[in-house]
């Protein structure tokens, strides 16, 4: 099993440097294209707007909620098309509408705080129901327990075993990671330059398992177009990944919620968060409104599906969610 794991890694890790080192020769508004006009497996949406389809028909704005990790209200390619409250005076710190959101000029952030905080890490269900049963539960004498109460106490078990599981292969995939990144430094060093030849590769003698590994994947990468500077980025990004999601999506100790102070259980509650409808980091979102809307016809980065459409920002999706 861990030999197949470790191939997988190693064709994975190939695959991706080399679509790095070759870029994406995709139209940039490929998903505009037509299948049958175009050959690109895109929505049609360029083929529609140039037909008869629409001639004499009334366009009708229409908002959409982006429901997401926030979006980025003055992207240059976005900024015209964000919805604008009526009723809201930007920045005077009232709720002008009296709807019960202060400022909500282009949506409502409902992962923040009153004070302007943000959530922007957050735990994972699973880590969360851990958290909660742990304190009910652990080194409770199941016998003791009602039928209710043994059922929780099973569903407790159960995802104690794999959380434990979970945090041990993420643990063993940043170790597997770190440890390639300095494998691949090793062969650098060894090597005496950065850009390395697969002739440097096929003459290097590996001095332990891990090397041996790391030559291996350089060779597929170098076959690929890629360098071992590109390999070396993936792989610090994986350590990066994989150590974000021990320290914050799968760690039962890590609770962000008193940065909203809401209460978590009760559904009926929504008077809480802030009008910061960006938010640590949007890119998500915002690249999901531009999919969406992007401005059409400014000659700035691609244009969106629909022509006639406001952008509201509700941001509800952490990292992690």
């Amino acid at each position: 099993m861990k030999k197949i794991k470790l191939l997988w890694f190693a064709a994975t890790m190939c695959l991706s440097v080399a679509a790095v080192a070759q870029g994406d020769s995709s139209p940039e508004n490929w998903f505009n294209l037509d299948p049958a006009s175009d050959g690109v497996q895109g929505v049609g949406t360029e083929k529609l707007y140039n037909s008869t389809l629409l001639s004499g028909r009334q366009p009708r704005t229409v908002i959409v909620a982006v429901i997401d990790s926030g979006v980025d209200a003055e992207h240059e390619d976005l900024q015209n098309i964000m919805w604008i409250n009526p009723g809201e005076v930007p920045g005077d710190g009232i709720d002008n509408d009296g709807n019960g959101y202060v400022d909500d000029v282009h949506g409502w952030n409902f992962i923040g705080g009153k004070d302007g905080k943000n959530v922007n890490q957050d735990t994972y269900e699973m880590t969360r129901l851990y958290a909660k049963y742990k304190s009910m539960y652990d080194g409770v004498d199941r016998n003791k327990l009602s039928k209710k109460e043994k059922k929780e106490y099973d569903l407790y078990q159960q995802i104690k075993k794999d959380l434990e599981k979970t945090r041990s292969e993420l643990q063993g995939n940043v170790d597997r990671y770190t440890g390639l990144f300095k494998a691949v430094e090793g062969i650098q060093k060894k090597a005496g330059k950065e850009d390395l030849t697969l002739e440097d590769l096929e003459n290097m003698e590996a001095t332990d398992p891990v090397q041996m590994q790391a030559i291996g994947i350089l060779k597929n990468v170098v076959s690929n177009g890629g360098t071992a500077e590109e390999l070396k980025e993936q792989l610090n990004g994986g350590v990066e990944y994989f150590s974000s999601s021990l320290e914050y999506g799968q760690n039962p100790d890590f609770d962000p919620r008193s940065i909203v102070g809401d209460n978590y259980a009760d559904s009926d509650e929504h008077y809480y968060g802030n009008n910061d409808v960006e938010g640590p980091d949007a890119s998500h979102g915002t690249h999901v409104a531009g999919i969406i809307a992007a401005q059409r016809g400014n000659g700035i980065g691609m244009d969106g599906v629909a022509n006639h459409v406001r952008i509201m920002s509700v941001r509800a999706v952490p990292d992690g969610d």
